[in-house]
């Protein structure tokens, strides 16, 4: 019985006994067999150069024909080649379009329009209403519906969220949106449009209103002494001197995180924090000292780091 090692053995010396006959037989084989190879430099056959000019003319124009009819049979061939991919591409689509339709279902998670969406259009023409009547007729009922709209519209959507999905979220105008945040990626562009556009809308209307406050010339013009323009959101407190809150917002539970969210829309860092001269406003003492933008802005991230 043999070993593994000699069996081994056995092998490569009978593969080497092949290689060496192998061998043997290249060196030994006459090569006259194979017939020569015609030479390069050897002139062209006698009767092609005496061909009349009509024989050679006219096989000039059979080659030119066939080359013709072949040029036109692949351009049909490729046409309909192409015609046949794009159907073959289309049924493709058409069969995945089908079978995507089928598999996705519609949920209720997909998209999440709150009913606050609505609230918000419907509120948005409200405001847009007494903007222009506040401008014909100087009214205290625009300033009681007016506040109270724009702080519907910014009331922040963040606290309704669960806490989970609070970190997801950017501190941000995505706060104001409906969807959920596993969906906002996905909607970015109906997102952008829709709930940046109404966020953008109230900023401008409370910008412009507080921009130019009952200041009115002999000539009934306005003068906008107040420069308060492109600051909302928090400073609606000092301007009504507490008559208002900046912000309606939901407060969570004890011992749970929440965050206090600064709504500024292209802040004037410069501009002079006062209580507005209306009446509801001057009822009692200032509360506030005057302050620019900049240094509330500062003072409120300073404490909220701290915290």
């Amino acid at each position: 019985m043999l070993t593994a090692e000699e069996r081994r053995q056995r092998i490569l010396a009978n593969s080497e006994s092949r290689l060496a006959k192998l061998r043997h037989i290249n060196q030994h084989d006459n090569s006259s067999d194979i017939p020569p190879m015609a030479s390069i430099s050897s002139p062209a056959p006698h009767e092609l150069l005496r061909k009349p000019n009509e024989e050679f003319n006219s096989s000039i124009n059979s080659s030119v024909n066939n080359n013709q009819s072949q040029q036109t049979s692949s351009s049909s061939s490729s046409l309909f080649s192409t015609i046949t991919t794009a159907t073959n591409m289309l049924n493709s689509f058409t069969s995945s379009s089908t079978t995507t339709t089928k598999t996705v279902e519609n949920t209720k998670e997909m998209i999440v329009i709150d009913k606050q969406h609505i609230l918000m259009f419907i509120l948005g023409i409200i405001v847009g209403i007494l903007y222009s009547f506040y401008i014909s007729i100087e009214s205290n009922f625009f300033f009681l519906v007016f506040f109270t709209c724009c702080i519907c519209i910014l009331t922040s959507r963040y606290y309704s969220m669960q806490m989970k999905h609070r970190t997801n979220v950017l501190i941000t105008t995505a706060m104001l949106s409906g969807f959920k945040p596993d969906f906002m990626k996905k909607l970015s562009l109906v997102y952008t449009l829709v709930s940046d556009a109404w966020i953008i809308f109230a900023f401008y209307f409370v910008s412009f209103c507080l921009t130019y406050v009952q200041d009115f010339t002999d000539e009934q013009r306005w003068q906008g002494s107040l420069k308060t323009e492109h600051v909302g959101g928090e400073f609606i407190q000092r301007w009504t001197n507490n008559y208002w809150i900046s912000i309606l917002h939901r407060v969570a539970a004890v011992k749970q995180l929440r965050y206090s969210v600064l709504f500024f829309s292209g802040p004037d860092q410069n501009c002079v924090i006062q209580t507005l001269p209306y009446k509801k406003c001057l009822q009692q003492q200032s509360k506030y000292a005057r302050i620019t933008a900049y240094e509330h802005a500062e003072r409120r991230t300073t404490a909220a780091s701290r915290n």
